[in-house]
């Protein structure tokens, strides 16, 4: 089963539409090992984790998994329990963007975001949480996308005007 699964689900290509639709991502496919640093209970950590990221639904769509800590230290009892998510990345033709839906079920946060590409970053803000219309304000920032790292950012706000990192990963091609 599991075998049909993924054989159903990855994709080795895109579809040419898609491949247009989201190409802002695409420099992202492959496997990815980061360094994660956020606040957990009152102090600032660095976790080390995985990325990986790929084609799915017949090249229609992207989707990552997001593994921090990363599998072989998720058990070791030296980080919190930290996130084991995935989020999909897919073009809506009726509404003309990109959506990016993310599931995160250690921590029961699913969130709805729309993306752009701004100076040279790809800009995710938030547009519906888990519980309907977003109530915290957040943006997610890829920059410095180059063939071998990335840099990622949590930003939140409370107006909509001022931004404050909250987390931030720097990837590395693995």
């Amino acid at each position: 089963m599991k075998d049909a699964f993924s054989e159903s689900l990855v994709s080795n290509a895109a579809e040419s539409e898609a491949r247009e639709k989201l190409k802002l991502y695409v420099p992202l496919i492959g496997l990815w090992e980061f360094d994660w640093t956020g606040n957990v209970g009152g102090r600032e950590i660095t976790v080390p984790g995985e990325w990986i990221f790929s084609w799915i639904l017949e090249g229609r769509a992207i989707q990552d998994t997001w593994i921090c800590p990363a599998r072989k230290l998720r058990n070791s009892g030296d980080y919190p329990q930290g996130e084991y998510g995935t989020t999909i990345r897919v073009f809506d033709a009726v509404q003309n963007m990109v959506k990016v839906f993310w599931f995160g079920p250690t921590s029961s946060n699913f969130s709805l975001f729309e993306a752009r590409w701004q100076d040279g970053r790809i800009v995710q803000d938030e547009i519906l949480d888990g519980h309907g219309p977003a109530t915290r304000r957040e943006r997610w920032i890829f920059r410095d996308i180059s063939e071998d790292s990335f840099v990622w950012e949590s930003l939140k706000s409370s107006d909509g005007e001022q931004w404050n990192v909250t987390q931030t990963v720097l990837a590395r091609k693995k």
